[in-house]
C-alpha cells in the first residue's frame, strides 16, 4: 500500500511509527482515496494533507472514501480565505467533512460578507469566535420518503424545522444535495425561496445548499 501511494504523493512518517501522513496535491485526492479505499488504513493512523480545497465536483464523495477508510484527518496546509472562486468548493468539502465525520483541519477565515453562511461549517483552527459559537448540528438535513427534513438549530431562541420535497431538491442540488445549483431547470423561484429561508446561499461562484447531511451519532469534533 504504501509503495503505491508514494508514486501518488509524499508519504511521510510520523512521530510514532504506525502515523503516517500523505503529502498530496488537491488534485491526486481522488487517487489517494482511490488507493485507500480499496486497502483500508491497514493498521496505520493516516492524516491525508493537501495545499488548498480541491475544486473538482466530485469532492464529497472523495471525503466519503477517506471517512469509511478511517483516515483520522483531512488537514488544509494553506491559510485559506474563504471566499470568491473557493467558496463552493470550500462549502461542499466542509458537508461533507461533517456528514461523514472526518475531522477537517484548517487554518485562515470566510470572506466577512459571506461569514453568515458559513457558522454551522467547520471552524479554521485559530478563530476563536467561531470555534466558540460553532456547534455540531446546527443546521442538517435527514433523508426521508420523499422528502428532506431540515432542523435549522443556529438561533437556539428559534430553532425551525422544514419539510422540503426532496425530489425538487435533486434536481437542483444533486441526488446527495452536494453539488453547487443546477440551473437548466429554471428553478429561480424555488432557490430564491431557500436562500429567503437561509437554506441556500449566492455564493460569489454559485448557489449552494447550505446544511449537511446528518448520518449518525455521535460525530467528532473537527
Amino acid at each position: 500500500m504504501l509503495a503505491e501511494l508514494a508514486r501518488i504523493a509524499a508519504v511521510l512518517p510520523g512521530p510514532l511509527p504506525d502515523e503516517i501522513t500523505i503529502d498530496s496535491r488537491a488534485s491526486d485526492l481522488a487517487r489517494i482515496a482511490g488507493v485507500l479505499g480499496r486497502v483500508g488504513p491497514a493498521g496505520l493512523t493516516i492524516t491525508v494533507r493537501t495545499p488548498t480545497v480541491p475544486l473538482n465536483a466530485g469532492i464529497p464523495a472523495v471525503v466519503g472514501v477517506l471517512a469509511h477508510a478511517q483516515v483520522a484527518a483531512l488537514e488544509i496546509t494553506r491559510e485559506l480565505v474563504v471566499g470568491g472562486p473557493l467558496a463552493v468548493a470550500w462549502t461542499e468539502l466542509a458537508k461533507a467533512a461533517l456528514s461523514h465525520g472526518l475531522p477537517l483541519r484548517w487554518s485562515g477565515a470566510a470572506d466577512s460578507l459571506l461569514l453568515e453562511h458559513f457558522t454551522h461549517l467547520v471552524p479554521p483552527q485559530r478563530s476563536h469566535d467561531w470555534r466558540r459559537a460553532w456547534r455540531y448540528g446546527a443546521l442538517t438535513w435527514r433523508r426521508g420518503p420523499g422528502f428532506a427534513l431540515v432542523n435549522d438549530d443556529r438561533n437556539e431562541q428559534d430553532r425551525r424545522r422544514h419539510t422540503v420535497d426532496l425530489l425538487l431538491l435533486t434536481g437542483i442540488f444533486g441526488p446527495d444535495l452536494d453539488r453547487p445549483a443546477q440551473t437548466s431547470a429554471d428553478p429561480g423561484p424555488v432557490i430564491d425561496e431557500l436562500i429567503h429561508l437561509g437554506l441556500a446561499a449566492r455564493l460569489p461562484n454559485g448557489v449552494v445548499w447550505l446544511p449537511y447531511r446528518m448520518r449518525r451519532f455521535p460525530a467528532a469534533p473537527p
